[in-house]
């Protein structure tokens, strides 16, 4: 069928794609020029112009569809449409996976390459595990054994509240704070006040002594004894709390201290048990019960972090403080009045990635091995514009950056895979030198990857998955096959079950050998390399529609049929193959007038052919008549003479924009050319009744039905409102006696048609003689059909028709028969050209 013009968009159409809504709407997207348009398909006749819904490079782009939204590649961006949206990657809605790089301390995820955000989550399974350790504390080895150490002091620069971790790490190892050592912080002024986590047993002798800013001091319930004069001359304490397990305090524990109030974690019946209480003096209130509330929390940072900017304990925003080494954060620290409240809650910061540093610690990252982007590790997922679905996964190649490099996305948090997560371990390269990857195709169980050209090392890669066993990298996708010296000029795309790409040998395919698994590389295209390969190989593009692989190149269209194949003598399966031209749009064209079978009033009308008007049209008219006219010279009359004419539905000359893209959508098959122009194959009409057919009052819609069927009407055989030439020819044909010249019966060759309402055919023979004659000119009338007066259509409800033709070539070796017609809306078909003939005589040269 012919095709129709949707929109015109102004700039080149670089691509367009299709997805499906959540609602299962179908919707086309076009890229053109700058702009990304996006149209329901169901209301794809219905708008007259469409605004952009976002922006794009002005390049070729790729894309793949991914649920209910579809992603467009365009090198610099992806871009994530929905029905309702549009949104860059990092903007609005389309924001890439956070990762949770560490939980628990443990490497749970890669880095996100499309992201510089990462997450860290901790379970505090027990707060104190987590305790944080004022900067500035000095520890010495008591046990390298049991890996136990004590307090023993601090820099002149520690002032203020300390807080007394769990567990410090010395060297290479971590060590439990066992102890508060003798003399530790004895005469230091600076220090106002001491929170110890879980963990020390004893508070050594003088540990505290004459600290006279010390005010209030909390010990865990760990504390088992508290030396001589540990708090001595403190004037300023007013507050100790104490755990449950103390056993026994030392003399003069308190001496020359004021304290008001001690906090005790255990009954009264347990406190009668300690020894020496005579020495908290009976100035002091002792409270009974007590537990240790106050905590500060340091959750190391693993990953190479920028900035934290948010942490959340269950969900619930944090106010918190960073411990930093140099510029950058190491340690996040969380102040809590409740030590009980948060254990078991789960604690999740958020921050920035520093440029260019790898989160994979065990493995490697991606970006330790490609310095080229530290500063920009985006690019090198943005810059692809090759995309391919295998394995659950989406896989991404064709970075000018990164020639041999494919990248795959990763699963995310929820098991599913996520199309905008690519894991910085998430990568495979095939080959080594400056041959890009042009296509990436899923055959079978494997992915095949296509290269430019063959650098030594293959130009085709077959990767196939395999489990690693590996939490963070569960994923592997291994070379099994390699074929080399085949090189992909174009895209690939699996013509049902034949995995075909565009090489420099034109179509070829990946065919089963007879080992399992094995393939072969043979061509499907021999009968029209000729012309084929004369295209721009680079810029075809693909599509299958309705069982025929579509490759458009620009202009010029080769379809092949599923449905016809047949073994070339190199013994490989091949397709037949349709040849298009002139696929494209016009603008600026011009409306074609015929003459008029009757003159309208006060007109004359001359004998003269059924022609093209090519002189200015006018019109005028009274009412609601018009009446176009056009001005000819007359050579009988030598005058001007005023001829009446009528305007038609063809449209002639312009400014003609070749395809460049091409996509099908199910039955439908879409176009778009140079100048941004889409159209619509006009398949989609089948069994509808044109409109100018519809608007005559007489038109039955059941009587069309009848008459028509499913076939599509010969009105919307016409190339954007212009005639094509539709033709078929036989081969040359011999009847297998080359040797011997022949001679037709004459009214022998028989012809077996389509039948069209309204349609001519011109039927011509040629022999090696170098005859080229036109036989028949089956015209409209021949064929009893109607002229292109809508209102008197007359249909015809045969399928088919034959001919005899009276075709009287003598003495040819070998005949070509050809079909043809370049009349507007003049669709034909051919089932079958038949003739006889005599045996003439011996080849003589």
């Amino acid at each position: 069928p012919g095709f129709r013009k949707l929109f015109t968009l102004g700039g080149k159409t670089h691509r367009i794609a299709g997805f499906q809504s959540a609602a299962g709407a179908d919707y086309a997207v076009f890229h053109v020029g700058t702009s990304l348009y996006r149209v329901p398909i169901e209301e794809r006749d219905l708008h007259a112009t469409l605004q952009p819904i976002a922006t794009a490079a002005d390049r070729d782009s790729g894309s793949f569809a991914f649920g209910t939204a579809l992603y467009l590649l365009d090198g610099s961006h992806i871009t994530k449409i929905t029905a309702t949206s549009a949104e860059q990657v990092g903007n609005g809605d389309a924001l890439p996976y956070v990762p949770t790089t560490y939980r628990n301390g443990k490497e749970y995820q890669q880095r996100n390459l499309l992201s510089s955000s990462f997450r860290e989550s901790y379970t505090l399974s027990d707060a104190e595990d987590y305790a944080y350790g004022t900067a500035g504390l000095h520890y010495r080895i008591l046990d390298s054994v049991n890996k136990e150490c004590a307090l023993c002091g601090c820099d002149n620069t520690v002032a203020g509240k300390i807080y007394i971790p769990t567990q410090v790490r010395i060297g290479a190892d971590f060590y439990t704070v066992a102890e508060i050592a003798d003399f530790c912080f004895r005469q230091n002024g600076a220090i106002t006040a001491v929170v110890a986590a879980n963990g020390i047993r004893r508070v050594g002798v003088f540990a505290f002594s004459e600290c006279t800013n010390l005010t209030s001091v909390v010990l865990p319930d760990s504390v088992v004894r508290i030396d001589n004069a540990a708090f001595n001359a403190c004037p300023s304490l007013t507050t100790l709390r104490v755990g449950g397990g103390l056993a026994s305090l030392g003399s003069s524990v308190f001496s020359m201290s004021v304290l008001q109030t001690f906090l005790y974690g255990g009954t009264p019946e347990m406190f009668a048990q300690v020894e020496n209480t005579s020495v908290i003096g009976g100035s002091a209130e002792i409270q009974y019960n007590i537990p240790a509330t106050e905590i500060a929390v340091e959750l190391p940072i693993l990953s190479p972090a920028a900035s934290i900017t948010s942490v959340k304990v269950d969900g619930v925003e944090q106010t918190f403080s960073l411990r930093t080494d140099g510029e950058h954060p190491v340690g996040v620290l969380l102040f809590f009045n409740d030590r009980a409240s948060i254990d078991g809650k789960e604690v999740v910061y958020t921050g920035t990635l520093q440029n260019g540093k790898s989160t994979g610690q065990t493995i490697g990252g991606f970006l330790s091995a490609h310095p080229a982007f530290v500063s920009a590790p985006d690019a090198a997922i943005l810059g692809c514009l090759v995309a391919e679905a295998y394995d659950g996964r989406i896989f991404l190649s064709g970075n000018p950056a990164f020639p041999n490099t494919v990248f795959y996305s990763e699963r995310d948090d929820t098991g599913a895979n996520n199309p905008l997560y690519f894991g910085e371990l998430n990568y495979f390269t095939d080959g080594v030198g400056p041959f890009p990857v042009n296509a990436l195709l899923s055959v079978g169980g494997s992915l095949a990857v296509f290269k430019a050209g063959d650098d030594g090392t293959g130009s085709i890669f077959y990767h196939t998955a395999r489990e690693t066993g590996i939490d963070l990298l569960p994923k592997i996708y291994p070379v099994e096959n390699i074929h080399s010296g085949i090189a992909a000029k174009g895209p690939a795309i699996s013509f049902f079950d034949d995995p075909v790409f565009i090489s420099e040998n034109g179509l070829s395919a990946l065919a089963k050998t007879a080992i399992q698994l094995e393939r072969s590389v043979v061509t499907r295209s021999h009968n029209v390399n000729n012309y084929l390969l004369s295209e721009n190989l680079s810029a075809i593009s693909a599509a299958i529609w309705c069982g025929y692989l579509v490759l458009g190149a620009g202009k010029n269209w080769y379809l092949a049929d599923s449905r016809k194949r047949f073994t070339h003598p190199t013994g490989a399966v091949e397709y037949e193959w349709f040849y298009l031209t002139g696929i494209g749009a016009f603008s600026s064209d011009r409306r074609v007038y015929r003459y008029a079978a009757e003159a309208p009033s006060g007109l004359s009308v001359y004998a003269v052919p059924d022609a093209r008007v090519t002189a200015t049209v006018y019109s005028s008219g009274s009412g609601e008549e018009t009446v176009y006219y056009t001005d000819e010279y007359s050579a009988e009359q030598d005058a001007l003479v005023q001829y009446a004419v009528y305007p038609t539905e063809e449209f002639e000359g312009g400014t003609f924009s070749p395809s460049c893209a091409l996509c099908a959508m199910g039955d439908l098959l879409f176009f778009g050319t140079e100048n941004g122009q889409i159209c619509l194959f006009n398949n989609d009409k089948r069994g509808e009744a044109p409109d100018a057919l519809r608007a005559d009052p007489a038109f039955s819609e059941e009587e069309y039905r009848k008459t028509m069927g499913r076939r599509i009407h010969p009105s919307f055989y016409a190339f954007d409102r212009h005639a094509p030439r539709y033709a078929a020819k036989t081969k040359m044909d011999d009847c297998g006696i080359p040797h011997l010249t022949k001679s037709s019966v004459k009214r022998s060759l028989v012809l077996k048609l389509r039948s069209f309402a309204h349609s001519r055919l011109i039927c011509e023979v040629i022999t090696d003689r170098g005859n080229y004659t036109e036989i028949a000119d089956l015209s409209g009338d021949v064929l009893n059909f109607s002229d292109l007066d809508f209102s008197g259509m007359a249909l015809t409800a045969e399928e088919s028709f034959s001919f005899a033709i009276a075709e009287r070539e003598k003495k040819w070796t070998e005949k070509q028969i050809a079909l043809y017609t370049d009349t507007f809306c003049s669709p034909i078909g051919l089932y079958s050209a038949a003739y006889r003939f005599t045996v003439a005589g011996k080849l003589k040269n």
